[in-house]
């Protein structure tokens, strides 16, 4: 369930009785591109393999 702000943020109406459902979220999706290769991604993923904890959440989040 999102928060009322995220939802008007992304644009969402209100849903009867306040909740909000994913198809909320459906609605207002559009098409990404993948900025990386397959093969990129692949390497990303070898290299956050030798973390953990801490350390990998945010070599992760450089990534992103």
């Amino acid at each position: 369930m999102l928060g009322p702000r995220l939802a008007q943020l992304w644009g969402l109406s209100p849903s009867p009785g306040g909740a909000r459902g994913h198809h909320d979220l459906i609605r207002c999706a559009c098409p990404v591109t993948p900025v990386f290769s397959n093969t990129a991604r692949l390497a990303f993923a070898g290299f956050l393999a030798g973390y953990s904890g801490l350390t990998r959440q945010a070599y992760e989040l450089d990534l992103r």
